[in-house]
């Protein structure tokens, strides 16, 4: 299980998700709550991987709205 706060998002196509030490890979599911951006990022999503700290959501956001505002939580996506 991986969540934490999102410390920031830059606007762009698509836009980027900064949040040190995320500990995601390219593929993860993740449940997004509490952002501010438009469009929201709110809800399910699936993650690109860019560096130790950056991420990609693939949805283009045109307004990063209020730094340091939304969670994430990764979703179990494997059986043992």
């Amino acid at each position: 299980y991986l969540g934490g706060a999102i410390a920031s998002v830059a606007a762009g196509s698509p836009g980027i998700i900064t949040c040190p030490g995320h500990g995601l890979e390219t593929g993860d599911a993740i449940v997004v709550a509490h952002s501010t951006t438009t469009p929201t990022l709110d809800g399910a999503r699936t993650v690109t991987r860019l560096s130790d700290d950056t991420f990609s959501l693939g949805v283009n956001i045109s307004d990063a709205g209020t730094a340091g505002t939304g969670t994430f939580a990764r979703t179990l996506t494997e059986c043992y």
